[in-house]
């Protein structure tokens, strides 16, 4: 009898410890939740006020077509990483005509603006890594960039970088979003592709999320 109610007990105390360890694997926990991917971007494209101007600006080869060049390459990334994709929009339009945009750019760095982004009902602290895309303007990321960092929060995660330039490369803007990153953060390497080389820039884009290890 004793045996009995003993083996008993043991095999409840084990059912109840198996039920507990599936309960854990079944739930969200910190692990699972680190290995969601955002794949957040700024564009020109999206962000800029509706005129009939040319699609493509004939100096600078800027794309004024959606989804732009950012665009573009962050839509491989999620493709290929399974990332949820996540477009910064400032609330208030930049505008279609490129030397007016970039007289913004200068006085929004200048005075250290934070432009407010429309909120697009994702909660970016579900995600572990985020890859964080932006044409070089002025030698930086767009001040709505870094309105997305701060409004969200990068405790803990790991930032992966990607940008389009028209001449200076990433210039000053790994720096300085590295600063304006908390001390938790991790930032991995970057990427750049150049403008007119967007287009044909997948199998580039692939070798470095291969190297990185997506």
């Amino acid at each position: 009898m004793k045996f009995s109610r003993y083996c008993g007990i043991f095999l409840c105390a084990a059912l109840a410890a198996l039920l507990a360890g599936a309960a854990r694997c079944d739930a969200p926990g910190d692990e699972a939740r680190g290995e969601r991917i955002l794949v957040a971007y700024f564009t020109w494209a999206e962000n800029a006020r509706p005129s009939g101007a040319a699609e493509v600006d004939a100096v600078t080869s800027a794309s004024l077509a959606p989804p732009g060049n950012a665009g573009l390459i962050a839509s491989w990334i999620a493709e290929e990483t399974g990332g949820t994709l996540f477009p910064i929009i400032a609330e208030e339009p930049y505008p279609s005509d490129f030397d007016e945009c970039l007289a913004r750019v200068r006085e929004e760095k200048q005075s250290g603006a934070r432009p407010a982004i429309k909120d697009l009902g994702i909660d970016a602290g579900e995600y572990g890594v985020i890859f964080l895309g932006y044409p070089n303007w002025g030698c930086t990321a767009p001040m709505p960039v870094f309105t997305f960092i701060e409004k969200y929060g990068m405790s803990g995660k790991t930032i992966i970088p990607f940008c389009t330039y028209g001449t200076g490369g990433a210039a000053e803007s790994i720096r300085e979003l590295r600063a304006a990153l908390p001390a938790s953060a991790e930032m991995k390497g970057h990427v750049g592709v150049y403008r007119d080389d967007v287009a044909g820039a997948r199998g580039k884009i692939t070798e470095w999320l291969k190297q990185l290890g997506y």
